[in-house]
């Protein structure tokens, strides 16, 4: 029994790594849903997950993760001691959407100026959750070993295959066992959250055949599916997972961006290089603030202005640069009718605030007018909101708006249904039955020329006969419905002698001709190792893709040979 299997584990433990904020949570299989997530202490306040953030000291070595990685490099600032150590946060975002991802991709500190490989960083940054999730566990629980706890770590619905497959090796150099470990897509987690985890204690809210949009708005993106809840209880992707970047970190971007065009990006610089505490201080403060927005604010004085503290040094800073107090530097700014300035804090107007917003989640909205209009969903009537920025008032208020003739479910503590359903997730992963495919997948064949299907200019004559090159052999089409680990096989004959090596393509069309197609692309190379060298022509060689679940699984081996051959399947570049 594999580690994925219900029964062959004593609890289950789910890391989310976010690209602002990472935490953990686990169950014991006896009672699932007694979930215990961690609470994580900053100086100033109690929080259920911890910063993304971690901290390299002058040999390179690992010194800390979250806020202790955080308050360190603070620290170390204050005393301008920081210049040989490496800091890094919001590296998770070099996994979106990046077709050069490799073992050799680097990451930058937070100067700029150093970089560490990826693969290291992000195994780094599991292996201290994990470290301190064992550790946490042994203190209330004695006789608990590795080998009993099954390991979900969430990914981004629309990340591509390198990206999942790079998790999983950072995760495999953090020394979690390969068999024990799952990954969880993060709005099917959700999904699974509030189904289990139900809002009302009847559960009216979840009945079969309910179908509902999940919107994961996380730190940098945001994960859009859609499910109906089945007879059985598990779930169907009604269309393909989509989303985009349109995270909380780009409302920060817009307030930073703001900042520079009030003060100068000369002046911010010099100010977060020099004070970096205060300089995170500040957008801990504005991240608090950012909870205070609301769509439509009554017209009281008090409410029409969001007041956002400075820190001396900034406007001191901002003096000695400019020439100009700060008063002045609004006066002669284009927000001069939106801000007020009173003694070390400004007070922005609301609908300034709100613009700050405008940009993601005008992102999200469109995203999801578009995706509604898919006859395959047109009969979704529920829309639920997860993740840490749906949090927010003015993002709830504005999608609720949007789309008003939806019901909306916001759980409890929506930026932790992940985290939880991750656990759920990790002790039933058939939770989701059935998955739409993204893509086509598929390899490339050598076929015989069909005047009827195939093209006369990419006909050429080997010994005689006709040929086409570059045939894109179909094994699923996007758009395919798929049950979970439905495999599709092929047959093929040995390339060669020693090994066989196989191109995976995938398209965005789900009829794709030929893999020289524009929107073909290959996603990894299918390797085998022949055991034997004697009449390799006639061997049989079969092709397997193993579809529905969080990873794509491709594998070959040859047809009737005593000896096993192994393959390896590789998505990342060399």
């Amino acid at each position: 029994m594999t580690g994925n299997e219900k029964g062959s584990h004593l609890l289950v433990a789910a890391f989310d790594f976010g690209t602002t904020f990472s935490g953990y949570a686990f169950s014991f299989r006896e009672n699932p849903l007694e979930i215990h997530a961690k609470s994580w202490n900053d100086e100033s306040y109690l929080s259920l997950k911890t910063s993304t953030c971690l901290l390299l000291d002058p040999e390179e070595k690992f010194h800390s993760f979250g806020y202790e990685a955080e308050n360190k490099y603070k620290m170390l600032c204050e005393e301008d001691e920081h210049h040989s150590w490496l800091f890094f946060r919001h590296f998770k975002m070099l996994l979106h959407n990046n077709k050069k991802l490799s073992k050799q991709t680097t990451v930058k500190d937070i100067s700029g100026k150093r970089r560490m490989f990826a693969i290291d960083i992000f195994s780094l940054s599991i292996r201290y959750l994990r470290d301190h999730f064992f550790s946490e566990l042994q203190k209330k629980y004695s006789g608990i070993e590795e080998t009993d706890i099954q390991y979900v770590i969430t990914i981004p619905a629309i990340w591509e295959d390198n990206g999942k497959q790079f998790m999983r090796m950072a995760a495999l150099q953090a020394d979690i066992d390969n068999a024990k470990l799952t990954l969880a897509l993060e709005p099917e987690a959700a999904s699974i959250c509030c189904q289990r985890i139900t809002v009302d204690s009847k559960g009216k809210n979840f009945m079969s055949g309910l179908q509902y949009i999940v919107i994961d708005i996380g730190g940098g993106t945001v994960d859009i599916t859609a499910h109906q809840i089945n007879d059985n209880g598990t779930l169907t992707e009604l269309y393909k997972a989509s989303g985009g970047p349109w995270g909380g970190i780009y409302v920060d971007n817009n307030f930073l961006n703001f900042l520079d065009d009030l003060f100068g990006e000369q002046v911010m610089n010099t100010f977060k290089q020099n004070y970096l505490e205060d300089y995170w201080y500040m957008l801990r403060e504005f991240e608090t603030k950012k909870r205070e927005v609301k769509f439509d604010n009554c017209h009281e004085q008090e409410h029409t202005y969001i007041t956002i503290k400075l820190p001396l040094e900034l406007r001191n800073m901002s003096k000695t640069q400019n020439g100009k107090v700060l008063e002045e530097l609004i006066g002669s700014s284009p927000f001069s009718l939106d801000i007020v300035s009173k003694k070390d804090k400004i007070r922005v107007g609301v609908e300034l605030v709100r613009k700050w917003f405008d940009g993601p989640v005008n992102g999200i909205i469109r995203h999801i007018e578009d995706l509604l209009k898919k006859p395959e969903v047109h009969q979704v009537s529920t829309l639920i909101l997860v993740g840490g920025m749906a949090d927010s008032p003015y993002v709830q208020e504005k999608i609720r708006y949007a789309f008003s003739s939806k019901r909306f479910i916001i759980p409890k503590d929506a930026g932790l249904a992940v985290l939880k359903g991750a656990v759920l997730f990790g002790h039933e992963p058939m939770s989701i039955s059935v998955r739409v495919m993204r893509y086509s997948y598929g390899i490339e064949m050598f076929q015989r020329f069909k005047r009827s299907i195939h093209k006369s200019s990419l006909k050429k004559k080997v010994e005689g006969k006709a040929y086409v090159d570059n045939v894109f052999h179909v094994f699923v089409r996007a758009g395919d419905t798929v049950q979970v680990g439905q495999e599709i096989t092929k047959t093929s004959s040995p390339i060669n002698k020693e090994s066989s090596v196989y191109p995976i393509y995938r398209s965005v069309s789900s009829d794709p001709k030929y893999t020289t197609e524009s929107d073909c692309e290959i996603i990894g190379i299918l390797s085998l190792r022949h055991v034997g060298q004697d009449d390799f022509k006639s061997r049989k060689i079969k092709l397997s893709m193993i579809f529905g679940n969080t990873e794509l699984i491709v594998k070959a081996e040859e047809i009737d040979t005593e000896v096993k051959s192994s393959s390896t399947f590789n998505c990342l570049m060399d």
